[in-house]
């Protein structure tokens, strides 16, 4: 990350290089973390379309939430895309992946190393999951909050973790899918070798409304929505215990193969309710 005041101040920062523009750094840079107010993206991504870099992450919000942020938002996308570079967000937490190292987020959570990859629109939902894994001593493998999807969807992630050795199961928070085709697509796929859990938020008509304003997604109707998951294997889960349950049950347990499932009671009751 880049901070102008320190770097011409002294060229350090905390005893690491600073440099005023992404172009004066010497060596080659694989992923820019972009956390600079909205309006000034754009310009720092053609800078980095000159120093070569193809891939940003953009924490910056600014994008979307309102109507007037939405010209804002189809230029930053028409300059990405001129310039190939894939965008992660923006308004995200950022990226996280634990197998590298890779912690390219503000999460003041540490992620523990796990086989749970999770795809976030929220940044809040991700910092809860976090939570939730140090309190119940689970881990990540890949941690991605998608914030407005201006770029990278659901359905890229997808593609690559089904063939992501350190992850055992995808779970999911979104407030709407863009690409629909692609991502049923991507999920079918998917679930056919690891587990897919979702949590769709923005299921009723106020949580549409709240949903539009956080990341400026439209909530499709819930019948159809649903229909769809099913119809691509994908498990719905109905709250973020209930993913982070199931999540660990997938990430430590064996998939169960045909009838080999017992269960054991005290009571009929329960017995017939987890039956």
């Amino acid at each position: 990350m880049v901070n102008l005041r320190a770097a011409k101040a002294g060229g350090k920062i905390m005893g690491k290089p600073a440099y005023a523009s992404v172009k004066d750094i010497p060596s080659n840079v694989d992923l820019a973390v972009i956390t600079i107010p909205g309006k000034f993206v754009e310009s720092v991504i053609h800078d980095c379309a000159e120093k070569g870099i193809k891939n940003a992450v953009i924490i910056s919000a600014g994008f979307n939430e309102t109507p007037e942020m939405e010209s804002r938002a189809a230029s930053l996308k028409a300059a990405a895309e001129k310039h190939d570079i894939r965008l992660v967000g923006p308004n995200g937490l950022g990226l996280i992946n634990t197998a590298v190292g890779l912690n390219a987020s503000f999460a003041s959570t540490p992620a523990n190393p796990g086989a749970v990859a999770l795809l976030s629109q929220s940044g809040g939902v991700l910092i809860s999951m976090l939570g939730g894994g140090q309190e119940k001593n689970y881990g990540f493998s890949t941690m991605a909050s998608l914030g407005n999807k201006m770029d990278m969807q659901e359905s890229d992630f997808l593609e690559m973790l089904q063939k992501d050795e350190n992850t055992k199961v995808i779970s999911i928070y979104t407030e709407g899918i863009k690409d629909g085709k692609e991502f049923l697509e991507s999920a079918k796929e998917a679930s056919e070798s690891v587990p897919v859990l979702v949590l769709k938020g923005g299921r009723s008509a106020s949580g549409a409304r709240a949903a539009s304003s956080h990341t400026g997604s439209l909530a499709g109707q819930s019948v159809v929505f649903d229909a769809a998951m099913k119809q691509a294997g994908v498990i719905q889960v109905e709250d973020e215990e209930h993913m982070a349950d199931l999540a660990m049950a997938f990430a430590e347990q064996p998939l169960p193969q045909g009838r080999n499932l017992t269960i054991v009671t005290n009571g009929g009751g329960p017995g017939i309710i987890a039956t």
